[in-house]
Formats: C-alpha cells, structure tokens, sequence
C-alpha cells in the first residue's frame, strides 16, 4: 500500500504532545506552588493517609461490574463483525475494572485479613500484610499501570506471531487452484484465450465455474432474506452473512470433488463454526436440508463470516437472482440484482515464470483479470509483514514503558525503605525477618501484574481469536500455540526485569545499611 510520509499529521501530532506536556507542567507547578517547603519536605514523614472505607466499597463494586462487563462480552461474542464492534467496549471496561479493583479489593482483602487475629497476629505475618497494605494504598495505580501494559504487550505480540504464522495459509485460501481467471465481459473468446495460455505454460486441465455473491440476513426457522437497510427494519447486523454460491457441477470440477445433492439438498461450508447447527433453511421460499462440512471451502476470500452454498443446478441460482436484490439509491428501491461471475481454474505444470511474465499482456488483451498464487503471496507478505512490523515497534514501546516504571518504582520503593529498614533493624526485628517481610512485599508487589494480565489474556483469547479472523486466519491450534509461546516469552522477559529491577532495590537497601 501506498503510505507517504505526511508532514501536516506530524506537525499536528507534535502539537498535540507539546500541548499535553505543557498541561501537565502547568498542573505540577500548580501543586508545588499551592504546598509550602516546609510541608513538602514533611511529606515523607506525615503517615499514612486513611481511605474512606465507603470509597473503597464504591470502587469495588463498580470495579466488579466493570470487569465483569468487559470479560462477559469478550466471552459471549461470534463473528468478526462483532468482535470488531465490542473489543472497544471490553477493552474500556477491562481498563476501568482493573484500576478500580487495584484501588479497592486489595486494600479491601488485606483489611478483612487484619481483623483476622489468628492470621494477621503471627510474627512473619503482622509486619508483611501491615506492610503490604501500605504499599498497595501507595502504588494501586502504578501496579494497574504495569497490569495494563502487559497485558497489551502479550495481545499485540500474539496477534503478530500469529499473523505470520497463518500467511501460509491465507495463500493456500485465497483461490480454489493455482490459477483463476475472472471474466469481466461475456464475449471472451475463450478458445483463443486457453490456446494462448497453453501455448505458455504446460497446464493440467481448464475448470470453469459461475459464482454467485449475495448477502443474506438469516431470520426466524433459518429463513434466508433479502438484507434491509437499518432505518426500514429490525434486521440485525449479527445476522447478515455474505454467501458465495456454486452449483453441484462448477464445485466438483474446481475442488476435484464428487458431491451429490438431492433435489431438496443443499451443501454448506463456512469459515466460521458459527453455522455449524443449520440443518434445515428456506432459500428463495424453498426449504432445504443442509449437508455440512468442517473443511472451509471459502478459504480466504472473505475478512468476515461468511457462507460458501453448492445448490444442485442452475435453475436454483437463477431463483436466487430474481429472490434477493440490493437497494438502488437512484430508483430508491431494491431492484440491483445479484450477477453471476465467470471464472476459470487451472495449475501450471511447467513455465510458470514465462506465464507470470504474460499475466500483463493477456489482462490487457482479453479484458480479463489473472489471480496467480505467487503474486497472491507477495501480496499477502507485503500487507502482512507490514502488520508485523507496526506489531513488534508497538511492543518493544509497551516492553520498554513497562520496564521504565519496574524500574523506577523499584527506586522509589529503595529510597523509601531506607528508613523503614533502620527503624526496624532499631526496635530490635532480626536481619533474616526484615528481609524475608521486604521480600514478599516486593514480589506480590509486582508479581500481581503479570497474574493479572495472564487472567485478562486467558478471558480475552476468544474475542481476539475472531478478530483474526479479518486476516482470514482460522486456525485454533495456531493461535494458541501463538499464545502459549509469546505468554512464555513475556513471563521470562518480565522475571528478567524484576531480578534486575529488584538487585538494584536490595542493593540500595544494603547500602543504606552497611
């Protein structure tokens, strides 16, 4: 695709960080400028504010609806046009939750704990859970922070693995053989063309079929109608499907198969499980018993669910034409009916260069249009590499942020236990008790994150799963083991980065007390 560099969206761009930096300096003048030094300097030193417990509450209950708002609709969504309309909605929700409850359910768990004596009054207990509710009232909003970042990280990144793993198989989808040629006008002189081409390359055998496309809404007792504009009906979006149609005989000879139909059969495969249960249909006023299939016959041709329909013969189409038309906004009625494609199927045996390189010549001649499966994988490479590449910038920039705020939390929390470590070597706490309560504090600190964030993934694997299906990528297994690895990969990535965040911690802390 065609994507110059635009120096107008980069001035804009530019204008609006200057703008957001600006904001913010003026708000942290404004603070500093309304606290005295001697207040600021005191700050350290003034204790521990005490939340209102009805805040909590507040924000444990709208955190839970929140959440459970985001989860549910991720798990109950079918379709790639759904999943594309409700990731923004569970993302937002999921976003909210998660902030929410860092401020409240663990201030609120650690705070029924202590009312607990048999629990919160043991020695290796009382200091770490005193100690942890501190550090949470302190850093809820860092630690979602960090929740957030990695969970995008792992779904960026799993998406990325995934797209490049399921290029192969978009390829191997997008035509029914090697070679498919689309007729644009009906006076081809066919003959010619195939002598032509034969005269090329060395080709097995010509296939020709008809196709038809039609956009269906799928309505009570699986009655297949005529789509209606959103103002004229009830109609739901969930319910359109786009359909290709074939007869009994183009299917066979373009798929190499031997399908037999009754009179009152059809046979229907998807690239979605979504249709699996249709039994029964009504298409064009007749009722139909459904032969289906696992294999997807439609392959990659559409980003979207969609339907791939074998009907016995040609009188079925042709009903099927008169039945279904789309809306004309000249006339303002529904008079455009759907047209039948001609195409022809072939695989090249031998010269297949020296065809490609008369792909131009014969477009031009005959107007007609060539698909090759070669230049369908470069294409296909080129769009999804360049995916790829915007996935991994974006999440070396996630993989980068959180590491920043690991470490500088890590810091903050090193010189800010300076003095909490003294006053407790002071009253007379052993050394081994005094590290063990820091060590726990530290590692629930930021190993509840990345838990978090697996949780949020495994909840979320099924609303990504069918947005990629806009890249025509429906294999399961793929996108699961897409996941597993990068989950893998991110885990160790993340302890790398508390081993090294927490080494520079324990060495301040060390440090101060040496």
């Amino acid at each position: 695709m065609d994507y110059p560099f635009d120096i107008d969206s980069a001035i804009k761009l530019w204008m609006i960080i200057i703008v957001m930096m600006i904001v913010l300096y003026i708000m942290n003048i404004i603070t500093v400028t309304l606290q005295s030094p001697i207040k600021l300097m005191q700050t350290q030193y003034a204790g521990e504010k005490k939340t209102r417990q009805w805040l909590i509450i507040l924000l444990l209950v709208l955190g839970i609806i929140a959440l459970g708002y985001g989860y549910t609709t991720a798990l109950t969504t079918d379709g790639v046009m759904n999943a594309l309309m409700d990731i923004f909605k569970a993302v937002l929700a999921v976003l909210v939750g998660t902030y929410f409850l860092f401020m409240s359910l663990t201030i609120f768990f650690l705070q029924q704990i202590q009312k607990i004596s048999s629990i919160y009054y043991k020695k290796k207990n009382f200091f770490s859970i005193s100690g942890m509710l501190s550090r949470m009232k302190a850093n809820a909003i860092g630690i979602a922070s960090i929740t957030m970042l990695c969970t995008f990280l792992i779904v960026t990144l799993g998406m990325s693995l995934s797209a490049y793993r399921g290029i192969e198989t978009q390829i191997d989808g997008a035509l029914f053989q090697e070679n498919e040629v689309s007729f644009v006008n009906d006076d081809i002189q066919l003959e010619k063309l195939q002598k032509e081409i034969e005269g090329i390359a060395t080709i097995d055998q010509f296939r020709m079929s008809e196709e038809l496309v039609v956009p269906f809404h799928i309505g009570e007792r699986n009655q297949f109608e005529q789509v209606r504009a959103p103002g004229e009906t009830n109609q739901s979006i969930e319910d359109n499907v786009y359909s290709v149609l074939m007869t009994e005989q183009d299917h066979n000879e373009v798929n190499d198969t031997k399908l037999k139909l009754k009179d009152n059969e059809i046979f229907i495969s998807s690239n979605t499980d979504k249709y699996q249960g249709l039994n029964k249909i009504i298409l064009a006023n007749n009722q139909y018993n459904v032969k289906t299939t696992k294999k997807n016959f439609l392959g990659s041709k559409f980003g979207i669910d969609g339907l791939y329909i074998v009907v016995k013969d040609h009188s079925i189409l042709k009903k099927i034409i008169k039945e279904y038309k789309s809306y004309n906004p000249k006339t303002q009625e529904y008079d455009i009916s759907p047209t039948l494609s001609r195409s022809m199927h072939f695989n090249i045996t031998k010269g297949e260069d020296q065809f490609i390189g008369q792909i131009e010549r014969l477009e031009e001649e005959y107007g007609i249009s060539i698909a090759n499966h070669k230049e369908i994988s470069k294409e296909l490479y080129e769009l999804n590499g360049g995916l790829i590449f915007i996935g991994i910038v974006v999440s070396i920039v996630l993989l980068i942020g959180m590491f920043l705020i690991l470490y500088y939390k890590q810091l903050s929390e090193g010189y800010e236990d300076k003095l909490n470590y003294t006053i407790m070597k002071q009253v007379g706490l052993p050394d081994n008790l005094i590290k063990s309560t820091i060590r726990k504090q530290v590692f629930w600190l930021f190993g509840l994150p990345i838990i978090v964030a697996l949780i949020h993934t495994a909840f979320a694997n099924k609303i990504i799963y069918q947005l990629l299906g806009l890249l025509a990528i429906r294999d399961y297994w793929l996108f699961i083991t897409s996941y597993s690895i990068v989950i893998i990969l991110i885990v160790l990535i993340y302890l790398l980065m508390y081993w090294v965040t927490s080494h520079i911690y324990y060495k301040l802390i060390n440090k101060s007390n040496a």
